[in-house]
């Protein structure tokens, strides 16, 4: 059949963070394992027949810089929009709900099973790319055509895999956006180094200033995205030795928005102050971010902090180092 593309039968489940219960309960949720249905019983096959019903070969390459996108709606409801890039033999681009969510980056390898169909290893930071361990996911792609692709993931070792997803084939058709390049640069992409803060001290009322500039490094999965050029992060005090810190806007890497993080709480140990909140969630723009901790430290005008959080259905942690420089 012209220009048709088939799946037969399904090598593998699919994971992402379950959305069955919303909002979630905890920050690390369990690790729930895709069931690997047996290879010889299933296998994801795409195919583009031209007019004299032989298949039109695809490479990878014909997808760089692209955006695919899909929508449909969960189990439970809700509804999902995901895009992937695939940028060049190394760098993708994948975003759970573009609706709602930010783009996460990945490196990757390739391994051809068959025409047009792929085996893609993701890795979170570039030591493990480097070293072929520790993938994030592994993803069976079939290229039906230079503009439509089917996807299906397994192989989860993030926290939190889920149903969302499960046993779906997702067919993606290329968008109308305009087609990009890796912006990034692997020199960034190293593993970062995160202050350790150990708070202490007693219940205080912030001491602190109100208003602070500085610079903001965007860590996942252990690779540093980036610094932010100067952003400004405030310190409002409320009720009962508590303040809430505004998490400033950023273009560092996956970019994000200004949002609050309320109730955090305030110690003073000698001349020093610290803020601290862990294991809990806020609600931004109508997306449960699950945080994980929230620690600051006042020492000698310096505010420095380290947030650690996943927004909405993204897998992996994205961890925040605020230094403040006035």
């Amino acid at each position: 059949m012209k220009n048709n593309a088939v799946i037969e039968r399904v090598e593998m489940t699919m994971w992402w963070l379950s959305l069955s219960k919303p909002p979630y309960t905890g920050v690390i949720m369990k690790k729930i394992f895709a069931l690997l249905i047996a290879l010889s019983l299933f296998a994801l096959i795409a195919c583009s027949d031209d007019e004299d019903g032989d298949v039109t070969e695809y490479s990878l390459s014909d997808l760089y810089g692209y955006t695919f996108g899909a929508s449909f709606t969960a189990s439970s409801g809700t509804p999902l929009t995901p895009e992937l890039v695939i940028f060049d033999e190394k760098h993708l681009e994948w975003n759970m709900s573009s609706s709602g969510m930010s783009a996460s980056p990945f490196f990757y390898t390739a391994e051809k099973n068959s025409t047009n169909v792929y085996t893609l290893s993701w890795y979170g930071t570039e030591s493990d790319f480097n070293a072929k361990t520790n993938s994030s996911m592994t993803v069976r792609l079939g290229i039906n055509s230079a503009t439509n692709i089917s996807i299906m993931v397994s192989g989860d070792t993030s926290e939190g895999a889920g149903s969302a997803m499960a046993g779906k084939p997702i067919e993606m058709n290329r968008t109308s956006a305009a087609k990009r390049t890796y912006s990034g640069t692997d020199s960034e992409s190293q593993t970062a180094t995160i202050p350790a803060i150990t708070v202490s001290g007693e219940s205080a009322e912030w001491g602190g200033g109100e208003s602070y500039s500085g610079t903001m490094a965007v860590i996942v999965s252990g690779s540093n995205y980036g610094n932010s050029d100067t952003v400004q992060t405030t310190v409002t005090k409320t009720e009962g030795n508590t303040v809430t810190v505004t998490n400033p806007a950023t273009s560092a890497g996956m970019g994000s928005s200004a949002f609050d993080i309320t109730e955090l709480s305030v110690t003073k140990d000698g001349e020093i102050y610290y803020l601290s909140r862990t294991d809990f969630e806020i609600d931004v723009s109508g997306t449960t971010y699950a945080c994980e901790s929230f620690k600051g430290k006042l020492e000698g005008g310096v505010l420095i902090f380290v947030f650690v959080y996943k927004p909405g259905a993204m897998p992996m942690s994205i961890t925040e180092v605020f230094t403040s420089t006035n």
